[in-house]
């Protein structure tokens, strides 16, 4: 009985010191090698310059940052490109954007508030896009050039 109450002290101290192994009983499960996630922005982007390249939407600028990428008519800020969501989440910040994303009505596009927008940290955001369909964007955009 001594021994019994002195090997489970033993293994309590050894528990807590942090040098009790653990039991080999059940084999370990192996877990397969992290896959680097693929973000999909690129899309949207490319459709972007492509629109811009196009000329279709003259003056706009692009500036690309360790997270985002904006683009810029001038010296307002139209829109951003989130890079690190996927799907990528997309922030319109022109004056109508709220009024352009009710009118296209799309799955993931929100028309925001002024207080919605700042209590959820969008800034002056008027619209937010969480997708990967470069046509609602480009809509998006086009709206932005009336």
């Amino acid at each position: 009985m001594c021994s019994g109450l002195a090997n489970f002290l033993n293994s309590l101290f050894n528990r807590f010191k942090g040098q009790e192994k653990k039991s080999t009983g059940a084999p370990s499960v192996q877990t397969a090698a992290r896959v680097k996630k693929e973000f999909h922005y690129g899309k949207i982007v490319e459709a972007i310059d492509e629109l811009i390249s196009s000329g279709a939407f003259p003056g706009l600028q692009k500036k690309e940052d360790t997270y985002l990428i904006s683009y810029y008519a001038g010296t307002r800020r139209i829109c951003d490109v989130n890079k690190c969501t996927d799907p990528p989440r997309t922030c319109f910040f022109y004056s109508g954007a709220n009024l352009k994303a009710r009118e296209l009505d799309r799955p993931g596009l929100r028309a925001l508030s002024r207080n919605e927008a700042r209590q959820k940290g969008y800034g002056h955001a008027k619209a937010i896009y969480s997708g990967t369909d470069t046509e609602t964007v480009l809509n998006m955009l086009r709206g932005a050039r009336n």
